[in-house]
């Protein structure tokens, strides 16, 4: 499966705040707190990506550190060398690369353009939801068994509670 298939993204909820390289840290902060985002594209002149700051680029290079946020501009902190994927990226490559590069935010560029944000949390719930549907069809098997050959579904256990086969 490729990203373009996460509900998420084929919703069009492809969640990207961005911050000026310029713009002191505090207020970056700020803004991805208020936005409930652990990462942040860059920007800088005429509006191109210049990096990502992430948590802990805040905490590492900032708080760690003992350096005053509001005094740092996000340009001192962030990660200037941008990993990224496209929408055509399989969700298995996706997990790799965020693996590869102890990331757990991916950008994703289209056609050249930066178009939004995954992250290891968005992979995630969608496998959670796939374990989800096989685990309803399994059940819908087994409930149909059970109607077939009543009784076949059973369990048995001991008086320790163990299951007796």
């Amino acid at each position: 499966m490729i990203l373009r298939d996460l509900e998420r993204v084929s919703r069009g909820q492809l969640q990207m705040v961005t911050v000026e390289a310029t713009e002191c840290v505090a207020e970056a902060a700020k803004t991805m707190t208020r936005h409930h985002v652990g990462s942040a594209i860059v920007t800088g002149e005429g509006g191109k990506t210049a990096g990502i700051l992430t948590e802990r680029d805040i905490l590492s290079r900032v708080v760690a550190a003992g350096a005053d946020p509001n005094l740092l501009h996000v340009s001192d902190v962030m990660t200037r060398k941008v990993v990224a994927c496209t929408l055509d990226t399989t969700i298995t490559r996706a997990q790799q690369i965020m693996a590869g590069h102890r990331i757990r935010h991916l950008p994703i560029i289209e056609g050249g353009q930066l178009i939004g944000m995954i992250s290891s949390r968005d992979i995630l719930a969608h496998e959670l939801s796939q374990i989800r549907e096989i685990v309803r069809q399994q059940s819908r098997m087994l409930s149909d068994l059970e109607t077939q050959h009543p009784g076949i579904t059973a369990i048995e256990r001991d008086s320790a509670g163990r299951v007796v086969i």
